[in-house]
């Protein structure tokens, strides 16, 4: 139901934030299980690429407005970046790293506006530019 990039990305962050922080304590549990059990490990991995593939076809609904020269590659590693930052925060690497709910809610403002202007950002389109 977004109107446009401007609502899709930080609408994105937040219902993924949301996903993840409502699930913490089961999700810690099950990362920590992974390291031992292949099943677990593969369950987790099939579902995480789920949740990234329903961001990246939000994302990409949009594509014309983004301007990096691969938009996929673009969503993709913001993607990484903001699942990589939510969970650090939320600790499910570890039983640390519980930010309070300000800083929750900062977090995924703060992400929301880097992948909103990394995506708005016009990128050479040759691969093999060095920057």
């Amino acid at each position: 139901r977004t109107r446009g990039l401007r609502q899709a990305v930080p609408a994105g962050v937040a219902a993924l934030g949301s996903l993840l922080n409502d699930s913490a304590g089961v999700l810690r549990s099950f990362m920590r299980a992974s390291a031992a059990d292949p099943v677990i490990r593969e369950a987790g991995k099939r579902s995480a690429q789920q949740n990234h593939a329903r961001f990246a076809a939000l994302l990409m609904r949009h594509a014309d407005e983004i301007r990096h020269a691969q938009p996929e590659r673009a969503v993709a590693s913001g993607m990484l970046l903001i699942y990589s930052a939510q969970a650090r925060s939320l600790g499910l690497d570890n039983s640390n790293g519980r930010a309070s709910a300000a800083e929750w809610d900062e977090l995924l403002r703060d992400l929301g506006d880097m992948m909103l202007a990394y995506l708005s950002l016009a990128t050479p389109s040759d691969d093999n530019d060095q920057r």
